[in-house]
């Protein structure tokens, strides 16, 4: 599902910012969108450079207070999420 908003505010340490990158944790305040049709995990893009749809990514996982430690070869499942 595409929702059209826009930025009002970004904070990042909690200090206002006019910018953010990749890899930035903020806080964003949007306008012109319903609370309801948004949600931990959704992605926002520019639109006219919309996030490319994958069968294949990479990704560095940090994982805390493992009763297992992980090692080569170790069988794990990711839980994949996505919108309709």
């Amino acid at each position: 599902m595409v929702i059209r908003f826009s930025v009002a505010a970004l904070t990042l340490d909690e200090m206002p910012v006019q910018a953010a990158f990749a890899g930035d944790y903020v806080s964003a305040t949007l306008a012109g969108v319903d609370q309801q049709n948004i949600s931990v995990g959704n992605v926002i893009c520019d639109p006219s450079q919309p996030i490319a749809v994958t069968s294949r990514f990479e990704a560095r996982i940090v994982l805390f207070q493992l009763k297992v430690p992980l090692t080569k070869g170790y069988s794990v499942s990711i839980k994949e999420i996505y919108g309709k």
